[in-house]
């Protein structure tokens, strides 16, 4: 071998030591020279030979009994063989271990223990390393409990004099600190965290800072859970972390105050007294020469944000430097600098590799009431660059946090400093003045409202840089002001005209980055701008449509984003032909070049969801070639699934294409209504919906319930054959204890519960039947149970405010529910879905008014929440106040003083005058 001859007294290492029930064993050197030859070749940078060894690794991890036991000889015993080698016979053994542990025979596992925990004290810091990683593998995948000799032999290295024992325990602690901080509080191992909180605190004093730092950091693991071991020192804790903030080593300076900050978000109350103190050390930690320690001093900002009144107490004297050092900590960095090098010239040419395309997530269509369109947020200009999270982020994201607390009082320092910084030579101060003033917009928008009409122009001028990092920039810093532009807009529509030219000039430009950036931007100010965009559709789709020509996918799929954006914000007033003409033939087109196979279906199909709902009628031409693309999909997908399921495959087909399909077919429906029915009737579709209601991946059946619900509302006879069938699926769905749901179920049942409302609009009495089969009981399960979500319950008040209109079986129920029922309806916004629950709500109270009784005072806050009382439910809501009026007599005045006189007024203007 290419590292030494295997002698008699290497392979003696093996046969002698200590292996409980393996002391017999021995490598048999041919296979030996075998394994390890394999293992040093594995490395090699030519992919033929990695594949080569990767095959005959796996043949002998198969068909080797003892492939575990070379393993863990190489990398623990042979002292010859070269490092890395070692190394990878090392990540091999873990890699078995987590799959493969509990059928290792109990020998195995004492010889692999036994020789990792010796391996521990290595004087090669990678095997030591590695051996720390192979230990918490053993731990996560067998218990701490099932290895009582572990904590036993790390607290005697903890007691150890050599350098190589403690620096080997104290990686492996801190190891199992971060992945299984629980696990050290168990009270079957006698709450080891008792006897190691005042060991590490010992090790502050070390004189080895690599020590030193290992101690802070295996203490702050347990700053959040805070046990009792941790209580009992935080005193003696904070003195030393005090002492050590100046100490000369910069990872001590760093474990310091990474310490402070995660103090700060958790247990603010243990440093309140020490805040002062603690400002004044990150003012200054925060110009450290290691960018690292600066860095972590920079996150103190947001962590201190939190807390907006211990902020205003004893910030505001420093918000003037605070200011200007956040500023400063805001250009690029050395890295990301180099970074951005690497992006230098045109690109628009270029294709995007899938590295550069964020993985296209599919969720499902979520219909119903109470959705909350903050669960996708833009892209962050914080994160949009590669790279780990950089000084200059924390900085803007600080500035960020601390502009929603302090408001104009940091706007002023921050203006002071801007027009410096604005007409600076260096472009990276430019940028980020620009970024900077992006950054505030949440928190200092309406202070800077008199600033705006000054200040935007010269943004319009920056995109216009030959930098185009400063291009992207402002494209950001434009599109979080997006509310103050959209006002404007909404005032004066042609305001928007500058600013829509230089943005979409900007979608023309040769680099993807601004592109990307300006498309962005631009489908911020729509989205806020909603209707007054009606004058600008024809530029805009102009525009949209030049940049779809030469766009790679990246922005392709920003681009799709954006037409969405407009469908949903200009809706019906995109349906003329010339929009039409303009924009859906590009679109078909592109379809028709994709495959059925294409992930780049689905950013499309979406776009070509909400343009069908925007068009309506204007949508007819094209429903049929795209429904004929749903089915399509639908039908080879299931197929696909029946044979995997046959076959007993593990694997499942794509579901994204299945509700790719379903959520541009639920969308055509919505768009045609009851004329699409022809459509469907040509078709399968009820059938594949069947199917795809008994899909076991969640996200296909919530799409398929979205598709129920707008059967019943647009085709209900289309629909009638398959309630039957339908109906206890949907059931089925919602959650029959009280128990916490994970987001994927949660989606699922909203989207179930909400199709059910829908059907018992056109159903009518038929859903007393399945009321009374289970469908009540589950939806009182969710509207008594505070921890689902707004959305599923302000559905499930809904359906039952339906169900009450049509159900006999729910009023003798009402006392079991009426009280949360009440405030969800109270709080649903005005529509035909609040109108129709109300209208089963006052039916259900006439039915039993005792119940309502208690909770009289609900009943007219819920009344009162209605800014415009629908015609039909106005008498409604009138005669059941009235008649409660009539049953207190003598009693209603005083009971009447007692509300609110706020609700008193909205029910004497909005109930015919009632008081």
């Amino acid at each position: 071998l290419a590292h030494g001859c295997f002698d008699s007294g290497v392979l003696s290492c093996c046969a002698g030591a200590k292996n409980d029930g393996m002391a017999n064993w021995i490598p048999q050197q041919k296979v030996l020279e075998e394994i390890y030859k394999l293992l040093s070749d594995s490395h090699v940078a030519i992919s033929a030979v990695q594949q080569e060894c990767q095959a005959k690794i796996e043949h002998y991890r198969t068909s080797l009994p003892d492939f575990n036991s070379y393993l863990c000889f190489i990398f623990t015993q042979f002292e010859s063989g070269a490092l890395e080698t070692r190394q990878i016979a090392g990540l091999l053994l873990k890699n078995h271990i987590r799959t493969s542990w509990a059928q290792f025979s109990p020998q195995l596992q004492a010889f692999i223990k036994h020789a990792i925990l010796a391996c521990l004290a290595h004087p090669q810091r990678p095997l030591r390393n590695t051996a720390g990683t192979v230990v918490l593998t053993i731990a996560k995948t067998a218990t701490l409990e099932s290895w009582p000799d572990l904590l036993q032999h790390l607290w005697g290295m903890l007691n150890s004099n050599n350098l190589d024992q403690l620096l080997g325990v104290f990686d492996t602690l801190q190891k199992l600190t971060l992945e299984m901080p629980q696990a050290l509080l168990s009270e079957r191992l006698n709450n080891p965290l008792q006897h190691l909180v005042p060991a590490w605190i010992r090790f502050f004093s070390h004189s080895n800072s690599i020590l030193v730092e290992s101690s802070i950091t295996c203490l702050r693991q347990y700053y959040t859970l805070m046990p009792q071991a941790v209580t009992l020192h935080m005193k003696e804790i904070l003195e030393n972390l005090f002492r050590l903030a100046t100490s000369p080593s910069p990872g001590v300076r760093r474990a310091v105050c990474q310490s402070l900050v995660q103090l700060a978000y958790v247990r603010m109350e243990m440093l309140a007294a020490h805040i002062p103190q603690i400002i004044q050390y990150m003012l200054g930690a925060m110009k450290d020469a290691d960018d690292s320690v600066a860095l972590e001093a920079t996150e103190f900002w947001t962590s201190i944000s939190e807390y907006p009144d211990m902020c205003k107490t004893h910030l505001t004297p420093h918000l003037p430097a605070l200011v200007m050092n956040l500023l400063d900590r805001m250009p690029f960095g050395p890295i990301e600098l180099t970074f951005l090098r690497s992006l230098e010239g045109d690109d628009e040419t270029v294709p995007d590799s899938d590295q550069d395309v964020r993985p296209i997530i599919v969720s499902g269509k979520v219909v119903g009431h109470a959705l909350d369109d903050d669960d996708e947020e833009d892209e962050d200009i914080y994160e949009s660059l590669q790279g780990d999270w950089t000084l200059r982020k924390s900085a803007a994201s600080g500035i960020e946090n601390l502009a929603l607390v302090f408001q104009n009082d940091l706007l002023q320092p921050l203006l002071n400093q801007l027009p410096a910084r604005f007409e600076s030579a260096e472009w990276t101060i430019r940028e980020s003045a620009i970024l900077a003033l992006g950054a505030v917009a949440k928190g200092c928008m309406d202070n800077l409202t008199p600033h705006l009409p000054n200040v935007l122009p010269w943004l319009i001028n920056s995109l216009k840089d030959a930098t185009s990092h400063i291009r992207v920039i402002t494209c950001w810093t434009i599109g979080q002001y997006a509310p103050w532009i959209a006002d404007q807009t909404r005032s004066n529509p042609q305001s928007l005209g500058p600013l829509l030219e230089a943005l979409t000039g900007r979608m023309l430009d040769t680099k993807k980055r601004v592109q990307q950036a300006a498309v962005s931007s631009l489908s911020n100010i729509m989205e806020r701008a909603g209707p007054s965009l009606v004058p600008w559709i024809q530029p805009i789709l102009t525009n949209f449509m030049h940049a779809f020509g030469k766009y790679q996918t990246k922005s392709r799929i920003l681009l799709f984003d954006a037409i969405t954006v407009l469908a949903e914000a200009v809706g019906p007033e995109l349906n003329r032909p010339e929009f039409i003409n303009l924009l859906l033939p590009p679109l078909m087109e592109y379809l028709n070049r994709l495959t059925d196979d294409d992930r780049k279906l689905f950013p499309l199909l979406w776009c070509f969801t909400s343009v069908a709902q925007a068009l309506g009628q204007g949508f007819v031409p094209f429903a049929q070639p795209l429904f004929a693309r749903c089915i399509r999909l639908m039908q080879t997908t299931l197929q696909a699934y029946q044979v995997a399921k046959q076959q007993n495959e593990e694997d499942l087909p794509e579901k994204d294409f299945l509700v790719g399909a379903l959520d541009l077919a639920a969308g055509i429906i919505e768009a045609l209504g009851a004329t699409c029915l022809p459509l469907l009737q040509q078709t399968s579709f009820l059938e594949l919906v069947g199917m795809c209601c008994y899909y076991p991946e969640a996200p296909v059946r919530q799409s398929a319930f979205a598709v129920v619900g707008d059967l019943a509302i647009n085709c209900y006879e289309y629909l009638t054959s398959k309630l039957g069938e339908i109906v206890p699926l949907l059931i089925q769905s919602l959650p029959a204890q009280h128990i916490e749901l994970s987001s994927e179920q949660d989606r699922l049942a909203n989207n179930a519960v909400w199709a059910i409302g829908e059907i018992t609009m056109k159903s009518g009495a038929v859903m007393d039947h399945f009321a009374q089969a289970g469908l009540l009981d589950r939806l009182i399960s969710i509207m008594t149970y505070d921890h689902h979500s707004r959305a599923l319950r302000e559905n499930a008040a809904i359906t039952l405010g339906r169900l009450g209109y049509v159900a006999a079986s729910m009023a003798p129920r009402l006392n079991e529910f009426v009280a949360p029922w009440l405030r969800s309806l109270r709080d649903l916004h005005e529509d035909q879905e609040k109108a129709s629950a109300f209208m089963g709500l006052c039916a259900v109270t006439k039915k039993n008014p005792a119940v309502v009784f208690p909770f009289l005072t609900a009943l007219l806050e819920a009344f009162a929440s209605w800014e415009v009382v629908p015609q039909a439910l106005a008498p409604e809501m009138y005669q059941l106040c009235v008649a409660f009026k009539q049953n207190l007599a003598g009693r209603w005045e005083g009971f009447y003083a007692t509300v609110a006189s706020r609700v008193r007024d909205r029910l004497h203007q909005k109930l015919n005058g009632f008081c």
